[in-house]
């Protein structure tokens, strides 16, 4: 089922956030994250803001002439990650998952960014924002990552 109006993907973007955001709740509130456990909330925080974001732009720049055509090609697909928890997975495994969360994420934002931009200049413009801001917790998890295992290729 591919993504093909401004409407689908924004419900996509709200879909993936609320995951994300339910996803690091999870994490900053087991005990082997205890540490990390502001770290985690921030992020499933950060998920929310995003949602809030795409939301406060689709009001402000939307009108029914761009809900008429398909302006997204849109695979939802290549964008979902599996972020089942399954209480056997140590923090190096679990922090990997979380990695792969914001590239697909940031992916998304991208993609959909540059589907929008000769439509929606404000659209298109949060969205790289957002992608931009999953770049920068990739690398905050990588560092994280590192700590908890010694290097990425372990």
């Amino acid at each position: 089922m591919e993504i093909r109006t401004l409407s689908a993907v924004l419900s996509f973007a709200e879909k993936l956030e609320g995951q994300g955001a339910e996803f690091y709740e999870d994490l900053s509130n087991q005990e082997k994250f205890s540490e990390n456990r502001n770290f985690f909330s921030d992020f499933a925080k950060g998920n929310r803001k995003h949602k809030q974001q795409v939301k406060r732009a689709y009001q402000e720049s939307i009108t029914d002439a761009f809900e008429t055509g398909g302006s997204f090609n849109l695979e939802p697909s290549d964008y979902l990650v599996s972020i089942a928890m399954s209480g056997g997975l140590g923090q190096p495994a679990i922090i990997k998952k979380a990695i792969e969360l914001e590239e697909k994420m940031g992916k998304f934002y991208l993609d959909a960014g540059d589907q929008s931009k000769s439509l929606l200049a404000d659209i298109s413009r949060t969205f790289k924002l957002i992608a931009k801001k999953k770049s920068e917790r990739q690398n905050k998890l990588r560092y994280l990552y590192q700590e908890n295992k010694g290097g990425l290729d372990d």
